[in-house]
C-alpha cells in the first residue's frame, strides 16, 4: 500500500464481502464509495478499519450524522481518540478516515458540506494531507457534481512534490507548470501514476 498515496477524489466499488474491496482505492487519498441499500457497506467500512489496525495503521470508521451532531472527536470512542491523538502528535504517518454515511445524514435533515467542514477544521490542514478519506453514500442519493465538490473543497489534498525554482528567476517560475507536467508524464513504472486534486471519479458498490 502506497504511503504517499495518490491525490484527486476517486469513487470505487465495493460489495457485500470484504475480500472482494478494490484494494487500490485504500491508496487514493480521497474516495467516495457508491452502495445499494443492503449491500453490507458499514459491515465493509468496520473490517477495514479493524483490519488497518491490526496491520499497525491509525484507521477509524465515524458516522458522519455524529460527525454533524457532535464533532469528530466526540463522535470517536475513548480508544479511538487516544489513537488519533497519538497519531496527530507523531507528526508523521498516514492515517485512514471512513465516513459513513451520506444518505443518511440528510436523511435527517442536516448538510453533507457541513459535516466535512468540521471534519476539515478539527483535523487541521497538516494532518489532512496525510490522512486517506474514504467517504460512503447510496448510490441513488448520491448528487453528483455537488457532492464531488464538497469532497473537492472542504477534504483538499496538497501534492508535496514541487518543483524548486530559484528566487528571481522569472523565465523558470513561468517554464515550470510545463516543465511539471512532463516530469509527471515521464514517471517510471515503479511509480504509481498520481491523480491531480481536480480529478474527480465515481463507482458503485455492488451486490452479489
Amino acid at each position: 500500500m502506497s504511503g504517499s498515496g495518490k491525490s484527486g477524489i476517486r469513487c470505487g466499488n465495493i460489495c457485500s464481502h470484504h475480500t472482494k474491496i478494490q484494494t487500490d482505492l485504500l491508496t487514493r487519498r480521497r474516495v467516495a464509495l457508491l452502495a445499494e441499500a443492503l449491500s453490507g457497506k458499514t459491515k465493509e467500512l468496520e473490517y477495514r478499519t479493524k483490519l488497518l489496525k491490526e496491520q499497525g495503521r491509525p484507521a477509524f470508521c465515524v458516522r458522519i450524522e455524529d460527525l454533524a451532531d457532535r464533532g469528530f472527536e466526540a463522535a470517536l470512542d475513548e480508544i479511538a481518540v487516544e489513537l488519533c491523538k497519538t497519531w496527530k502528535a507523531s507528526g508523521s504517518g498516514d492515517a485512514w478516515f471512513f465516513l459513513d454515511s451520506v444518505d443518511e445524514v440528510r436523511l435527517n435533515g442536516k448538510r453533507f458540506s457541513n459535516a466535512l467542514q468540521t471534519f476539515r477544521r478539527e483535523l487541521g490542514r497538516a494532518d489532512l494531507n496525510r490522512s486517506f478519506v474514504i467517504v460512503i453514500c447510496r448510490a441513488s442519493d448520491w448528487k453528483g457534481k455537488s457532492d464531488r465538490e464538497a469532497q473537492q473543497n472542504e477534504l483538499p489534498f496538497e501534492d508535496v512534490e514541487e518543483i524548486r525554482i530559484p528566487h528571481g528567476d522569472r523565465d523558470e517560475i513561468l517554464l515550470a507548470p510545463i516543465f511539471n507536467t512532463k516530469k509527471k508524464q515521464t514517471s517510471t513504472s515503479e511509480d504509481a501514476p498520481k491523480a491531480t486534486p481536480s480529478e474527480l471519479g465515481t463507482s458503485t458498490f455492488p451486490r452479489d
